[in-house]
C-alpha cells in the first residue's frame, strides 16, 4: 500500500509540473507587475521602471543604493496625491548627475502622510517575460532586464 500511494503522489506531482509548464508557457512575451525593491539600469542606461500606489495623500521620497548598501542617489520628498501607479523619477544618475554603472540598485521609499506620520510604501515594477526555467520543478521566469521571477511573485500580467 505504501508504495502503491508513493507511485501516486509521483504521478500528481508529474500531471502538477505539465500543468505549472502549460501555464506559465502563455506567459512567454507577457508583461508581469510584480513587488520589488530592485530597479536595474542596463548596459544602455535604461532604468527599469518602478510605481508605488498612495491610499491618501503623502510625501514620497527615495534614495537608491548600489549592491554594496552605498547611497548613490536620491530624490527629494514631494507631495504626491492618493492614486495608483506613481512612478519614482530615477533616471539611472548619482547625486552629482554621472550615469550609474549597469547593475542592480536597491530602492528604498520613504512615504509619510500630510502630518509627517509614516506610511506604508511598497514599491512595484513592470517587465517583460522572455524566457521560462523548468528545472526545478517550479517555472521560473527570466525577464527582459535579466531579472529571474517565480510566478507566485507576480501580481498582474499585462500586455506591454
Amino acid at each position: 500500500l505504501t508504495d502503491f500511494v508513493s507511485s501516486q503522489e509521483d504521478v500528481l506531482t508529474g500531471i502538477t509540473s505539465v500543468f505549472n509548464s502549460m501555464q506559465s508557457a502563455g506567459f512567454l512575451g507577457k508583461g508581469v507587475s510584480f513587488f520589488t525593491d530592485e530597479i536595474v539600469v542596463g548596459d544602455d542606461g535604461s532604468v527599469s521602471p518602478m510605481y508605488y500606489d498612495l491610499t491618501r495623500d503623502a510625501y514620497v521620497g527615495y534614495s537608491v543604493y548600489n549592491e554594496a548598501g552605498v547611497r548613490v542617489a536620491n530624490g527629494a520628498s514631494e507631495l504626491e496625491l492618493a492614486g495608483d501607479r506613481k512612478a519614482i523619477p530615477f533616471d539611472g544618475t548619482d547625486t552629482k548627475g554621472n550615469a550609474l554603472p549597469a547593475g542592480r540598485y536597491r530602492v528604498s521609499l520613504d512615504v509619510r502622510d500630510t502630518t509627517g506620520a509614516p506610511m506604508t510604501g511598497k514599491a512595484y515594477t513592470e517587465a517583460r517575460v522572455t524566457g521560462i526555467d523548468y528545472r526545478s520543478g517550479t517555472p521560473e521566469f527570466t525577464l527582459n532586464d535579466g531579472r529571474e521571477l517565480a510566478m507566485a511573485d507576480i501580481f498582474a500580467l499585462l500586455e506591454l
